[in-house]
């Protein structure tokens, strides 16, 4: 995204426990992250992609389940993807 977007953002403050607050600005300079709302922000994006992953993968289990494949291998799960993604 161009930096000249305006984004809506919505603040969120939370109180977290020290033992926690000092782990994750461990992970957070690990990382590479400049500040906690970086850090927090691609904790909750990799969150949803998970979400949305787990989503995928249940479409997938359920299209084997009808039977439409037999095969199992990478290119089994490539054409359920297809599949799927063309459903959406």
């Amino acid at each position: 995204m161009a930096r000249d977007e305006t984004v809506e953002t919505e603040a969120w403050h939370t109180p977290v426990p020290t033992e926690l607050s000092d782990r994750a600005h461990e992970r957070m300079k690990e990382r590479g992250f400049n500040s906690k709302a970086e850090y927090v922000r691609s904790l909750m994006r990799a969150d949803v992609e998970k979400a949305a992953l787990d989503e995928l993968e249940a479409k997938l289990v359920r299209a084997l389940d009808r039977g439409k494949f037999t095969a199992d291998s990478p290119a089994l799960w490539e054409k359920l993807r297809a599949e799927v993604l063309d459903q959406n």
